[in-house]
């Protein structure tokens, strides 16, 4: 038994494991009593954690939201209420999501390490845009100081705007994107989604603004393939952006 592990770090460890596999067993009451015995602060809010994501895989938010608050971790917490936002906004939940998002914004206030409440950021500010709100998400994302977070933000919001069929929107998002990789998935990723609707046109205007030459070509090859696939002959201008691609690299 987990209780008569001597080594305290590893008991912490068993109890915390022993709390998540009963709330996966749907024995939320036994996995929410073994956390009070979890002395270890971080294993008890990895208890909490798997408690509180098993609550919002069933559409149990409330129960969710009440563990939550007793996780210590204000990373940990703020992770876990953008974890319970992302369910409310794929059962249709928007408003409540925005709920829980403002929530989680409050709780990044309190995380003490730059990088981690960037990235706790960047999660929310894309969960604004799946519920909805694309001001308030763009203000987030552009407000984040860490530019790697930044452009993840920024790359996720252009790709759910691509997804949804928005192509200029998220078009005019990913060139804001500082860092060239991320800039460079974000307008590969709009590219597939426009090629995928027949919009082949959208879809190469967005791999001419590709930085990287051999990306630009590896996407580019793909959506002919694609476009032969469909049916659709390789026309000119397809024909010349190939050509100009390849006497780069």
């Amino acid at each position: 038994m987990a209780v008569a592990i001597h080594n305290t770090s590893f008991q912490a460890s068993a109890l915390a494991e022993i709390a998540g596999g009963y709330a996966e067993a749907g024995l939320y009451d036994k996995g929410i009593a073994l956390t009070e015995v979890i002395t270890d602060r971080v294993n008890r809010d990895n208890a909490l954690i798997r408690i509180a994501s098993q609550y919002t895989e069933n559409g149990e938010y409330d129960q969710a939201l009440s563990i939550v608050t007793a996780i210590e971790s204000s990373f940990s917490r703020g992770s876990a209420l953008v974890k319970i936002a992302d369910g409310l906004i794929k059962s249709g939940q928007h408003d409540r999501s925005s709920e829980v998002l403002s929530q989680a914004l409050f709780v990044v206030e309190s995380i003490g390490v730059p990088g981690k409440k960037a990235r706790v950021l960047s999660m929310i500010a894309v969960k604004y845009a799946e519920a909805g709100q694309s001001d308030r998400a763009i203000q987030l994302a552009t407000a984040i100081e860490n530019t790697s977070f930044r452009s993840s933000a920024l790359t996720g919001i252009a790709s759910m705007y691509a997804e949804a069929g928005q192509y200029e929107r998220s078009l005019l998002i990913a060139t804001t994107i500082e860092l060239a990789p991320s800039r460079d998935a974000a307008l590969v990723e709009i590219a597939n989604r426009c090629a995928g609707l027949g919009q082949y046109e959208q879809a190469l205007f967005a791999i001419e603004t590709i930085e990287d030459p051999r990306e630009k070509a590896r996407t580019l090859t793909e959506m002919a393939s694609r476009c032969a696939e469909a049916g659709h002959e390789i026309n000119g201008r397809t024909a010349e952006i190939l050509h100009r691609i390849i006497e780069k690299i």
